[in-house]
């Protein structure tokens, strides 16, 4: 039973071999996770700009900027 248990320096060993690294940079997916997170950041801008704008418009009514359909 002690032949399969790793033993500290199995485990630095493991940490530090440069193998390791390089599969786990084939395992995760970052472009995924950092488009979603520059998306997300884009519509709270347009969100947060419109929800302004339309605030905005109740005291002043008349910032349409001469379109009717604003």
């Amino acid at each position: 039973m002690s032949a399969t248990l790793a033993t500290r320096s199995d485990a630095a060993e493991a940490i530090n071999n440069d193998t390791l690294h390089e599969s786990l940079a084939d395992i995760y997916e970052d472009r995924v996770v950092i488009r979603l997170i520059q998306f997300s950041v884009i519509w709270a801008v347009v969100a947060m700009t419109a929800g302004v704008y339309l605030s905005a418009e109740l005291p002043w009514p008349t910032i349409d900027f001469w379109q009717f359909w604003l």
